[in-house]
């Protein structure tokens, strides 16, 4: 029984380590978006079938271990076997139809996709390819939690702040995070944690018209919270994220500002159960940015000087399932610029939540805060920060 189960084990190990490349080349290979759409739901539909098939004939055996030899056998040589079991909803049995709000429907994302396509949709990708940061990339992205719980990410903007995002907490002061994990990987990953240093969080302040639909499970506008740092570990800080300027963000949105870099400690896989694993590690992503469409997505706006302005974004990448997750809330995203070997990035926004039309929880696509329209709300609270409350 164990020989059998390890040898799937070993089998799927294969299979998934070999998903980048044929992702990649299949991501070249294809002259447009509608076509690389086409052939991805094309993809979705064949797997579906295929596993379906195999779990019917799994369930012909007798014996757990019957089962398992059943399923192997019936998946040798079909295409879920191909593209391995961390792609496509993981065991889920039918194919997803993509609802009428999806990101995949929007024009301007079908543009910003395949303006990014030649160099690849890089990053998180849910699955053993999740590709964390290096120890000197993003280290101004720091993980969040209470009680030796990390389960949060967030952005140093100065030596004694950090800006996360409200919803990661119910806004009690005890419920609000009351450490920082300023590494690579907190004590949360399955992996031992990498040389770093924990910081306490001694103030709080959330947005004061944050909109959280009901819920802080499911925030809509301001998502935005501030959290100060002891004074005491305020000398341990030598990083701070680099804002985007007004010059920088004129463009937001058009070429060559088509896409952005999200980073953060969240989920990069589930289990065979769906549920999402691997929360700990900081990780990347670049995904293509899609509309501003306030309806499509039910961004948030405010009035400014008799104008409405929408303070949100959103991106996603279809091909690798690319996206941020659960745990990402509060990390940083930022606009990239410059030559591929000599790249630059300024602070945009911070992950607040999926998009209203998801099929997958994590992989249709994330809305982001829009840092720029918030810019004196920072520098007034961080003035006012005498008057924060204290975390309990």
């Amino acid at each position: 029984m164990k020989s059998n189960l390890l040898s799937l084990k070993l089998a799927f190990a294969l299979i998934w380590a070999l998903v980048p490349a044929f992702l990649r080349a299949q991501e070249k290979t294809f002259a447009s978006f509608d076509e690389l759409i086409k052939k991805s739901d094309q993809i979705r539909e064949k797997v579906g079938g295929d596993l379906d098939q195999a779990l019917k004939s799994a369930s012909e055996g007798k014996t757990l271990k019957e089962k398992l030899n059943l399923l192997s056998t019936a998946l040798k040589g079909t295409q879920r076997a191909q593209i391995g079991f961390a792609k496509f909803d993981d065991f889920d049995k039918t194919p997803v139809k993509i609802s009428a709000n999806s990101i995949y429907k929007d024009p301007e994302y079908q543009v910003n996709v395949t303006k990014i396509a030649v160099d690849g949709v890089s990053g998180r990708a849910f699955g053993p390819e999740a590709i964390p940061t290096r120890k000197k990339e993003f280290p101004e992205c720091v993980a969040l939690g209470r009680a030796g719980d990390y389960s949060a990410s967030g952005v140093i903007i100065d030596n004694d702040l950090i800006l996360t995002a409200a919803h990661i907490c119910a806004g009690d002061p005890e419920s609000v995070p009351d450490m920082v994990w300023y590494g690579t990987i907190t004590s949360n990953c399955d992996e031992a944690p990498k040389k770093g240093i924990y910081l306490r969080v001694t103030r709080y302040f959330r947005h004061q018209d944050y909109k959280s639909n009901g819920s802080y499970e499911n925030p809509k506008g301001n998502d935005l919270m501030l959290l100060e740092i002891h004074p005491d570990d305020r000398n341990k800080i030598d990083v701070t994220a680099q804002m985007a300027t007004d010059e920088e963000v004129a463009n937001f949105g058009k070429d060559p500002l088509v896409a952005v870099r999200a980073v953060g400690f969240g989920h990069c896989r589930k289990d065979e159960q769906g549920r999402l694993k691997g929360f700990g590690v900081r990780r990347h992503v670049t995904i293509p940015l899609a509309s501003r469409n306030v309806s499509l997505y039910d961004l948030f706006q405010v009035q400014q000087n008799e104008q409405s302005i929408v303070t949100e974004f959103v991106a996603a990448s279809k091909s690798e399932l690319a996206d941020t997750c659960k745990g990402d809330s509060g990390g940083p995203v930022y606009i990239i610029s410059g030559p591929v070997d000599n790249r630059s990035f300024k602070l945009i926004g911070i992950t607040s939540r999926a998009t209203p039309g998801f099929a997958n929880q994590c992989g249709d696509g994330g809305i982001y805060e829009f840092l720029p329209v918030y810019r004196d709300w920072i520098q007034k609270a961080y003035q006012d920060r005498a008057n924060w409350m204290s975390v309990e």
